[in-house]
C-alpha cells in the first residue's frame, strides 16, 4: 500500500483503526497521525487468533451504558482506543505456546489410549519436527522488521506526497513524531 492508495480511499472510510494489538507501536501512530489529520473515527481490536490476546486491546467510552450509546458515542468520535500493541514477542510467544499445547495435547491423547498407532504417529511427528518451531520463530522476526520497514517507507512516501505538487489537492496529514527510531 502506498501514500497514493491510502489518499485515494481515505475519502471512502469513517474509521481508522489506531490500535491493532498485533501491529508494531510505529503503525498504530501512523494510522492515528492518519486519523488525526482527517478528522476520521478512531477504532482498536486486538486482532488476536490465540485466547490469550482477545479483548486485551479495546474501546472505551465511560458515558455508554448500552450498546445503542456506545455505538453513537462511537460515530461522534467520543471513544478512547486502550490496551496492548503487538511486536515481535508476542506473536513469538504464541507460535511457542501452540506448538507445546499441540505437542502436550498428543502426548495426552497418547496417554488415554497408548497403543492407538495414530496417536503414537502424532506424538513422534510432533517430536521429530519440534526443531521446526524456530523456522516459525525466525519468520514472525523477519516479519517484524519487514513491518517496520514498510511503515518508515509509508511514512516517508506520506510526507513526499505533501510537497508533490501533482497531489497538492489532496490533504495531507501532519505528522507529529510518527518515526520511531
Amino acid at each position: 500500500m502506498t501514500a497514493a492508495h491510502i489518499f485515494s480511499i481515505i475519502p471512502w472510510i469513517e474509521a481508522i483503526e489506531i490500535r491493532n494489538g498485533t501491529r508494531l507501536t510505529c503503525q498504530n501512530r501512523t494510522a492515528a497521525a492518519l486519523a488525526k489529520a482527517h478528522g476520521k473515527v478512531t477504532v482498536a481490536g486486538s486482532d488476536s487468533h490465540t485466547y490469550r490476546g482477545i479483548g486485551k486491546t479495546y474501546m472505551v467510552c465511560d458515558k455508554a451504558r448500552n450498546r445503542e450509546e456506545f455505538l453513537f458515542e462511537l460515530r461522534q468520535g467520543r471513544v478512547r482506543v486502550e490496551g496492548r500493541e503487538g511486536g515481535f514477542l508476542t506473536l513469538a510467544s504464541d507460535i511457542v505456546r501452540l506448538t507445546a499445547n499441540f505437542y502436550k495435547d498428543g502426548i495426552r491423547m497418547l496417554i488415554d489410549s497408548p497403543l492407538d498407532w495414530k496417536r503414537q504417529l502424532r506424538v513422534g511427528c510432533t517430536t521429530v519436527g519440534l526443531p521446526l518451531t524456530a523456522v516459525g520463530l525466525i519468520g514472525a522476526f523477519i516479519h517484524y522488521i519487514q513491518d517496520q520497514r514498510f511503515n518508515d517507507e509509508l511514512l516517508l512516501d506520506l510526507i513526499a506526497r505533501r510537497s508533490d505538487p501533482l497531489t497538492s489537492s489532496v490533504p495531507v496529514p501532519v505528522f507529529e513524531s510518527s518515526i520511531s527510531a
